[in-house]
């Protein structure tokens, strides 16, 4: 037991002493140290912009040196007078801003077009213009001098239009498409020439003429230059012209005068012209002559009224004379209503009859003859109409 007590403080005391004592440990070797890795140098890429035409605007950013995958984002400004076109080289699109990357070298073109205008030009009437009628194109701000110089017997009137003004030089600014219209007047009235009066009659008279531009027709007319009677004003215009006078008096003589009216209201007057009307005596025609001849003997006579004028006549009586001037046969009344019914010759129509002989004349002997009608025209006045026998 003892023996076991001395082993238990022998190991106590061993495990004391080893306690209590220092220990000296041997320092580590410090490893040396690591240099710091080198980085990269990053990519770069040039950009280089430019305007055409030069001048025509700016892009920014202009010029520049970019990291590779650098987004640069460019704006092109268009100077005074022009547009923004398009971008060319290393870019394209129309759109003034646009985004591009840095992955190469890049030449971008920045294209502008000069902003212009048109100016169109019409004419009415006669003249010409500087710039000449039709469509001019001018860049944005032009100042365009206009001119107008009128044709001959011609005034210049004045521009309207997207400008108005009455001075024959002026000027206009060119901010945006122009129309104007340059006016010239004519000032000179139509030339009257050509008059004539032709189927003249106891109540009526056409006058006829021309002009040497298109003009209206009007007619003054009465028994004294004053006139005092007009037609009906026929505003069609045109260079050939004619007017009927109706309800005139017979055996009147009547002044008239000429107006004849161009399209820009330029009056012309002619000179004072004269005619007479006629009566209705002398606007009937009698004719006598053989109808049927044989053997040189006349064996029947023909007699012939033919009204010229333009109202109706009647006849009362017709009497036909032989050489000697007597009454050879004589057409009354009630024969003249067997034969025609009322006598009435309408105007432009005739009547027609003939008479037999039992001893026929010779036609020497009918030479001279002669016819006469008995009328009545429509205002009741008597007058007779004469004709000769016609020669074979």
């Amino acid at each position: 037991m003892k023996r076991i007590l001395l082993l238990i403080l022998v190991i106590g005391v061993l495990l004391l002493g080893a306690c209590g004592a220092p220990t000296t440990v041997p320092e580590a070797e410090t490893p040396p140290a690591t240099p710091p890795a080198e980085q990269p140098t990053p990519t770069t890429y040039t950009l280089s912009v430019s305007v055409s035409p030069s001048g025509a605007g700016s892009v920014s950013p202009s010029d520049g040196e970019y990291e590779e995958g650098t987004q640069v984002t460019l704006t092109a400004t268009p100077a005074s007078g022009y547009t923004f076109g398009f971008w060319g080289g290393g870019a394209s699109g129309s759109s003034s801003t646009i985004i591009i990357t840095m992955d190469s070298d890049k030449k971008i073109t920045a294209a502008f077009r000069r902003i212009s205008y048109d100016l169109a030009i019409n004419i009415v009437g006669n003249g010409t213009t500087s710039p000449e009628a039709g469509v001019h194109s001018y860049p944005e701000g032009t100042m365009v001098e206009l001119r107008a110089a009128p044709g001959e017997s011609w005034e210049f009137s004045g521009w309207n239009g997207d400008i108005t003004d009455t001075s024959a030089t002026t000027q206009i600014t060119m901010d945006s498409d122009k129309n104007i219209i340059a006016h010239f007047a004519d000032t000179t009235p139509p030339v009257i020439s050509g008059v004539d009066i032709s189927g003249i009659t106891e109540t009526i008279a056409t006058i006829t003429w021309t002009t040497d531009e298109p003009a209206t027709s009007h007619v003054e007319y009465g028994k004294t230059t004053n006139y005092g009677l007009t037609t009906t004003l026929d505003k069609e215009l045109a260079t050939s012209h004619s007017v009927t006078l109706t309800e005139l008096k017979p055996e009147t003589t009547y002044h008239f005068r000429i107006k004849s009216v161009d399209e820009a209201g330029n009056e012309a007057l002619s000179d004072d012209y004269t005619f007479t009307t006629k009566t209705t005596k002398e606007l009937l025609s009698a004719m006598l002559y053989p109808g049927i001849t044989i053997g040189g003997r006349v064996h029947q006579l023909s007699f012939n009224l033919f009204n010229g004028s333009s109202q109706t006549i009647t006849v009362t009586k017709v009497e036909i004379f032989d050489e000697q001037g007597d009454v050879a046969f004589t057409m009354s009344k009630s024969d003249i209503a067997e034969t025609w019914g009322s006598g009435e010759v309408d105007a432009g129509k005739s009547l027609s009859a003939g008479i037999s002989f039992g001893i026929p004349p010779t036609t020497e002997e009918i030479e001279g003859w002669q016819v006469k009608w008995y009328c009545i025209d429509a205002d009741g006045q008597r007058f007779t109409v004469k004709g000769l026998a016609r020669k074979l």
